[in-house]
Parts: structure tokens; sequence; C-alpha cells
């Protein structure tokens, strides 16, 4: 009777299991980074429109470092993002060495997530959400899931956002 008893609770925990990574049970399952339903051009072009305004005559360049996406199946796909964009001024082409490298002006770094929905086959970015500077710790929690919180709060201090910054400046030139 009592191995009886054990079998059927390891079934129901083993259907429980199942349940909370399949969301049936409202779990957040966040897919591996290298599986993802937006492209990178639709989300540097997002970012490019959305994150940081180019002045008269500046460029923005944006770039980002995936960190998770709620499931695939989910309706709306998050796509949540370390994104890194900045506003060059360029003070004259640089030819053969002659001439003033762009100028950065601004500089937007920040989580993201990015709100995709289905539409025609396809998908779109539609909105974005990412905290404010206010209360930037409570707003983390609020707009995304523990596992991404947990990258988010050590993101800075593990000198990426630098490597970031140079590539965005390389980008640049």
């Amino acid at each position: 009777m009592s191995i009886m008893i054990a079998i059927i609770m390891l079934e129901l925990v083993g259907i429980f299991y199942f349940a909370e990574k399949k969301g049936f049970l409202g779990g957040n399952e966040i897919v591996p980074v290298n599986i993802s339903l937006v492209s990178e051009s639709q989300i540097v072009d997002y970012l490019k429109k959305n994150l940081a305004v180019a002045s008269a005559g500046n460029e923005v360049f944006c770039t980002y470092r995936t960190l998770g996406e709620s499931e695939l199946t989910a309706e709306p796909v998050h796509t949540y993002v370390w994104a890194l964009c900045g506003e060059f001024y360029f003070q004259g082409k640089i030819t053969e060495g002659i001439g003033r490298p762009p100028l950065r002006t601004t500089l937007v770094s920040s989580p993201v997530d990015l709100v995709a929905r289905r539409r025609d086959g396809g998908i779109e970015i539609a909105s974005h959400k990412m905290p404010g500077e206010e209360d930037y710790r409570r707003d983390v929690k609020d707009i995304f899931p523990s596992q991404i919180q947990n990258l988010i709060f050590g993101y800075p201090a593990s000198g990426k956002v630098k490597e970031m910054e140079a590539e965005l400046d390389g980008a640049a030139i």
C-alpha cells in the first residue's frame, strides 16, 4: 500500500512539473536566448526609433544583448534585452586619417521588455517597457520575470555595458 501511494505521489509531482514547464499553471517560462521570433534587424530598428531621438543632422546607433524571451507560444511574446543607443554628431568625414571622429552626444543604456505581437503571419514589436529613474529597482521587479531581474541587477557591474559602448562607438566611425 505505501509503495502504491509513493508511485501515485511521484506521478502527481511529474504532472505538476510538466504543467508548470509548459505554462499551464501560470509559470513564467523563459526560453533559451538562441531561439527568437523577433529578428535582430527588427529589434535594432525599433530601438533606434523609440529609445533615442536624433537631433537634426545627427545619427542614432543601437546595439543590444538578449537576456531572454517568453515562451514562443505566448501572446504577446516578450523579448528581454539590454539596449544601448547613442546619438552621434558627425563633424565631417574622416578620410585617410583626416577629420574628426563622430562625437557621441547622448547615450541610453537600459533593460527593455520588447512586446511583440503576431500579425499577418509574421511578428512585429508593438511596444516596450523599461524601468524609470525614480524607482528603478521596483520597476525592474514589476516589468521583468525573476530570472531576468537577476541578470539585470548584475549587468552594469559585469563589464558588458562597457563592451557594448565600445561596439557602439566603433559602429559610428
